[in-house]
């Protein structure tokens, strides 16, 4: 029995509960919260009950009691409050304001088992068809249905760890992953992460983009969109621009080792800097110091990539577009209503901080007296 306001409760309901829970359904336990209070000392309402089973994200049966049909019963005026009932008689086993070991010794025995009565490594203790698994945050073992198609890299979906096969864990990360006690046991490209002392799972290395490695044979290192960790994927053909769409979207595996299939859907080389890119690509970052070679669809020195009539000019973050051109040479206004405006540019110049347009240069001898003030690596404006 818990109240909103109740700091124990919610350290309870939010770090002890689910893992116990996880343990203890499968044995034939089960939860039952009820939330006696309200932020306002009342009893607590429908409101009130569900934004604290989302806030502590309870996944076993919670309740309210506002006419306080439970109050004969609950002999403290401190919360928490929790008790062992015995379904069978509907009588109280042992109560305690904040659980303990004792408590949960107390609910074993009350279920018959006992709190180290499998064991993960050789699968020993549970019936058959059972799996014997671990609860990372109580260290308990404990015995649950297994999946036999739940092995090595399978989904468990929601941290389930029914979907796994006996003998495999299902990870933070919401994958089957084998039991182990050192990288001995586990395949290639993986190693023993501890889970608790003695006892780890199997988890894929993270492989390395520059230079790759760290993949099986067939297997290109790429980076994870949204996480941006590094992580294995079959090789594909795909070299610097070459299309990377599958049914209209993104196909990474169409691209070959060091490259990326961008959000356009285009093969780009991984790098660090644009010395390593060809064919006028740059080095745009996407990960701290890693980039990958962005070819941009035109070139301001010398003027290429945009159809008859149109400028190649750089925005605000240099990157290169194409715009419609008229007649702005250097040092015409560009500026109109106080706003810049490249259009008002003609080909080969760009509408400057300076309020006017200003020609592109490589270096101070194409500037006619005037200097070559640098935007980025090879390419200026004459001031």
């Amino acid at each position: 029995m818990s109240a909103t306001w109740c700091a124990p409760c919610i350290a309870e309901a939010r770090y002890e509960f689910p893992p116990r829970y996880d343990a203890y359904r499968h044995q034939g336990g089960q939860f039952l919260s009820v939330l006696a209070q309200g932020g306002d000392l009342e009893p607590a309402d429908a409101t009130d009950l569900v934004q604290w089973t989302d806030s502590v994200g309870a996944l076993y049966p919670s309740a309210i009691d506002p006419t306080r049909k439970l109050a004969p019963f609950f002999p403290s005026n401190a919360f928490p409050w929790n008790a062992i009932v015995d379904t069978r008689t509907m009588r109280v086993t042992r109560y305690e304001n904040v659980v303990n070991e004792a408590f949960w010794a107390a609910f074993d025995e009350l279920l018959g088992v006992e709190s180290m009565s499998c064991f993960v490594l050789d699968q020993s203790g549970c019936p058959a068809g059972e799996a014997c698994d671990l609860s990372a945050v109580t260290g308990m073992f404990y015995c649950r249905p297994a999946d036999p198609a739940g092995i090595q890299g399978a989904s468990c979906p929601g941290g389930d760890s029914t979907f796994c096969a006996a003998g495999y864990y299902c990870s933070p990360e919401q994958v089957c992953e084998a039991f182990c006690t050192d990288a001995s046991t586990c395949g290639a490209f993986e190693d023993c992460l501890a889970i608790v002392t003695g006892v780890g799972a199997c988890q894929r290395r993270a492989c390395t983009i520059i230079p790759q490695k760290d993949c099986p044979v067939g297997e290109a290192c790429d980076l994870a969109d949204g996480s941006g960790t590094p992580y294995c994927r079959p090789i594909g053909s795909g070299v610097q621009g070459d299309a990377c769409l599958a049914a209209g979207n993104p196909a990474p595996s169409l691209c070959g080792a060091g490259y990326r299939c961008s959000p356009a859907g285009i093969c780009e080389a991984f790098c660090e800097d644009s010395s390593s890119c060809t064919g006028g690509a740059q080095c745009d970052a996407i990960a701290g110091a890693l980039g990958a070679c962005h070819t941009p669809p035109c070139t301001v020195l010398p003027q290429a990539g945009c159809p008859v009539g149109q400028a190649c000019d750089l925005d605000a973050a240099l990157d290169a577009y194409c715009r419609n051109a008229a007649g702005g040479t250097q040092g015409s206004p560009c500026y109109l209503g106080g706003n810049p405006t490249p259009a008002a540019c003609d080909i080969g110049f760009s509408c400057s901080t300076n309020q006017v347009c200003e020609a592109f240069c490589a270096d101070a001898s194409t500037c006619g007296g005037l200097s070559c003030s640098a935007l980025m690596p090879g390419v200026g404006l004459c001031e």
